[in-house]
């Protein structure tokens, strides 16, 4: 039963950083990128890199930034082994789950994904980091407190 504990508090805290990208958008939409302006639409990249920071944070490792393409649709999420964790599959008709954390879902396997490689801006170009940095920054603030972890996000890598 540990495992189906691991899972449920990683689906706790996808539930908690997607409601705190909608919190920011209400807040601080201006501060945003545009292409989370509009979450979950059009947010499924950003999202999940952001959501994998967060994870990674809260000792749950590291997740592979999956991209798939389903009838002309790109859709991005997060996985390690079987695990998927997706927090803005809810932009799509066909799915109303705003988060999925599931070792199986059909709906996915239509996407065809391919891992893209560690999901980590942190190894990314100075300005891209700082990007992601800033929006990162921005969401914290509306993640509850007791859950915020400390920003330390300096470069770990080489530029890429």
């Amino acid at each position: 039963m540990p495992e189906q504990s691991h899972t449920n508090r990683i689906r706790c805290l996808s539930e908690i950083f997607r409601a705190a990208i909608e919190a920011a958008v209400c807040k601080h939409q201006s501060r945003l990128p545009i292409t989370l302006q509009g979450f979950p639409s059009g947010a499924c990249g950003d999202a999940a890199l952001l959501l994998a920071k967060f994870l990674e944070q809260h000792g749950e490792g590291a997740f592979d930034y999956m991209l798939g393409v389903r009838a002309g649709w790109s859709h991005a999420w997060l996985q390690r082994g079987a695990l998927i964790v997706d927090i803005t599959a809810d932009q799509f008709d066909d799915m109303a789950e705003p988060v999925v954390v599931a070792e199986v879902s059909d709906w996915h396997a239509l996407f065809d994904g391919a891992s893209q490689g560690l999901a980590d801006f942190t190894g990314w170009d100075a300005h891209t980091r700082m990007e992601f940095t800033a929006t990162y920054a921005c969401v914290l603030t509306s993640v509850p407190e007791y859950l915020r972890p400390v920003l330390d996000l300096q470069n770990r890598g080489e530029d890429r």
